[in-house]
């Protein structure tokens, strides 16, 4: 990819295909735990979507889910269950999605393997992008499992272009530094994102406004209140949310991170 900025989430993020349908198998006594790892890996390595699909317009810079493409209202406050999402790699061919590797991030992702393992590798065959340099066909994408705490209302939010894999990557990135500056607060907790978009010209004019989505974090709530409304339903108590989202890390870990910006 080489206009990062001007590629930002639009309509083709939609069109991504997953596989909802399972099936449960119950498993042999005897089978070891690393197996029953790479057949969980393998399962989930179809995308299956976690409630509707959430989805970025890099045109409109508004939020909408579902296949009728129901708005949600930029502010609107989701749980990210940022243990449970997918990244990987998908492939573009005519503005359709043709194929896609997602996989578990575990402690054995790693995406330049992966991307490298998918092969394309020649850039001399790559199509050529908008600023008539080679793109390469695959690109780097996420599923994000979303809650809404307030409704009960589920999302996968879906996204391969860049701006969408950015803002995950900030929020992913966010999440392993408090949990790991601030354990005694953090340990067990998801964080609560908020909605939101920023903008900028771009300097092709014909482009117009380029919007980006943003999931900023505010706060943090226990994991354990990320389960069906119909719980809330029997009288399950409700889980108290951890303190707001801050900064947790050392003054040296702050300037660093914003030396690399």
């Amino acid at each position: 990819m080489t206009n990062t900025d001007a590629n930002t989430d639009t309509d083709p993020d939609t069109n991504t295909n997953t596989n909802t349908n399972t099936a449960i198998v119950s498993a042999p006594s005897n089978t070891p735990p690393a197996r029953l790892d790479a057949l969980e890996r393998y399962g989930r390595s179809a995308g299956s979507l976690y409630g509707e699909l959430l989805k970025f317009s890099g045109k409109t810079g508004a939020w909408a889910s579902g296949a009728q493409g129901l708005e949600v209202p930029i502010g609107t406050q989701l749980v990210a269950i940022v243990p449970q999402m997918l990244a990987g790699f998908v492939r573009w061919q005519d503005g359709e999605l043709v194929e896609q590797v997602m996989q578990p991030i575990t402690e054995t992702y790693d995406p330049k393997q992966l991307r490298s393992s998918l092969g394309d590798t020649d850039r001399t065959r790559w199509p050529t992008g908008d600023d008539g340099q080679p793109e390469d066909p695959w690109r780097e994408g996420a599923l994000l499992p979303l809650k809404n705490l307030k409704t009960g209302a589920e999302y996968t939010y879906s996204t391969s272009s860049v701006g969408g894999t950015r803002a995950v990557k900030h929020l992913v990135t966010t999440y392993a530094w408090q949990l790991r500056a601030a354990p005694e607060t953090t340990a067990g907790h998801l964080p609560i994102v908020e909605l939101g978009v920023r903008s900028y010209k771009h300097p092709d004019r014909k482009r117009g406004t380029i919007y980006n989505p943003v999931l900023a974090g505010i706060d943090w709530v226990p994991a354990s209140a990320v389960a069906d409304k119909s719980d809330d339903q029997q009288g399950a108590p409700k889980a108290e949310p951890a303190k707001a989202f801050e900064d947790h890390r050392s003054e040296k870990m702050k300037k660093r991170r914003k030396a690399s910006l």
